[in-house]
């Protein structure tokens, strides 16, 4: 190998090459797959919006068109009935746009009652301030949450809303916490107030805008519709209609359509790695060749060697050890080259801000011992058939230089 530096440098710039190329590919494969659970924010959990409806089919002697009314009763039957494959059951009440006014500005937009913590799963972080409180659900106090779009509305640039007041239809309530998306999109204009505040002004009868469910483990399409088939059985047993009537309650969620694109993702990684080993193949190819070359030279030497008492297995070793160094050595430059630009690729994204559907073009510790084992696999490969060659020497021609 010393005497032959060019040789083998060239040689092993195809594995090195390889191995940057499939480290970069997947990084970036796994940064879109980071980028699309960022954009899907609090969808990437299976959360399902339940609102009323009309039902269109006719059921036990009930006319179609009639009216469905969910209520807390409902969310508390399906928590019971459905147990463990639920994770979370809450209730939300949502306006119709309503008179905001604050700062000397105002606005319409709609309030919706929420129970503590109901912010992450509808895609939103307290950025200041705090969060709604269980006392401010008893007390059904007058308080509320803010978009940070809101406060630049009312409130201005740079303008402070935690500790003011806002005037939403003309009723005083405090502004304590401000909200902002947790994908980085726009915040939106809804003000978020205790359920028990809406409920008493604006939903005396007890009726539910939405019932959010959030499943545990569902990980595919086929477990997804059997979940929701159980949400329709439970409530058309409750409330009297088909379970195959999904107009009767509304149905929401964007799961699937991150299942799909997951799935998407899933097929371009995998063709990444079809397109990152033919690359390394080319790799292990090109050191083959110098390997058979190599051998070639040194047909009087690896004579001479086994006509001095040196094993089968000895002289395959020897060239099998300088195809897998050779991998090692070249192999690892290309991969912290790699690790190296998909780590610098991170670091500018997050200083910029983001760039939408991309995020954190990273390698995983799993996909690092990965390469390592393929290193060393490809020099394997790589040696064999000069390895085999090599024993296979006749030393009789070996030594008249045949």
């Amino acid at each position: 190998m010393l005497s032959n530096k060019l040789r083998i440098a060239l040689t092993g710039f195809s594995i090195g090459w390889g191995l940057f190329i499939l480290i970069v590919l997947l990084g970036s494969g796994n940064g879109l797959m980071n980028g699309i659970a960022e954009s899907f924010g609090s969808d990437t959990i299976c959360m399902v919006r339940l609102s009323p409806g009309t039902a269109q089919l006719a059921w036990q002697g009930m006319n179609r068109g009639r009216k469905i009314r969910l209520t807390a009763n409902e969310a508390a039957l399906l928590k019971k009935r459905m147990g463990e494959s639920i994770g979370q059951v809450t209730v939300t009440n949502s306006t119709p746009p309503l008179q905001v006014d604050g700062g000397g500005m105002h606005l319409r937009t709609p309030v919706q009652g929420v129970y503590p913590n109901y912010l992450p799963i509808d895609g939103k972080k307290i950025v200041a301030g705090r969060d709604l409180t269980d006392i401010d659900i008893r007390q059904g106090d007058k308080v509320c949450l803010i978009g940070q779009q809101t406060v630049r509305l009312l409130f201005g640039k740079d303008g402070d809303a935690v500790g003011r007041m806002v005037n939403i239809n003309q009723l005083p309530y405090l502004v304590v916490g401000v909200y902002d998306a947790i994908t980085g999109t726009n915040s939106g204009h809804v003000i978020y107030a205790p359920f028990t505040t809406v409920e008493k002004s604006y939903f005396p009868a007890g009726d539910l805008s939405q019932i959010v469910v959030v499943a545990n483990d569902i990980n595919d399409q086929e477990a997804y519709d059997d979940f929701v088939g159980q949400l329709y059985t439970v409530l058309g047993e409750q409330l009297n209609f088909s379970p195959a009537d999904h107009a009767a309650v509304v149905c929401e969620s964007s799961y699937i359509s991150y299942l799909q694109l997951k799935n998407v993702i899933t097929m371009l990684q995998l063709f990444i790695w079809v397109i990152g080993l033919a690359t390394l193949i080319a790799g292990v190819v090109g050191i083959s060749n110098i390997m058979l070359i190599s051998v070639r030279e040194r047909t009087r030497e690896l004579a001479v060697r086994r006509a001095m008492g040196a094993s089968a297995s000895s002289i395959i070793t020897l060239v099998l050890i300088e195809s897998v160094v050779v991998s090692l050595i070249f192999g690892y430059i290309g991969m912290m080259l790699g690790i190296g630009l998909t780590q610098l690729l991170s670091w500018g994204i997050s200083a910029a801000g983001g760039v939408g559907l991309f995020d954190h073009p990273t390698v995983s510790f799993a996909t690092v011992m990965a390469a390592n084992l393929i290193m060393v696999l490809a020099g394997l490969i790589a040696g064999y058939f000069p390895a085999r060659n090599a024993v296979r020497i006749k030393l009789v021609d070996a030594l008249q230089g045949v």
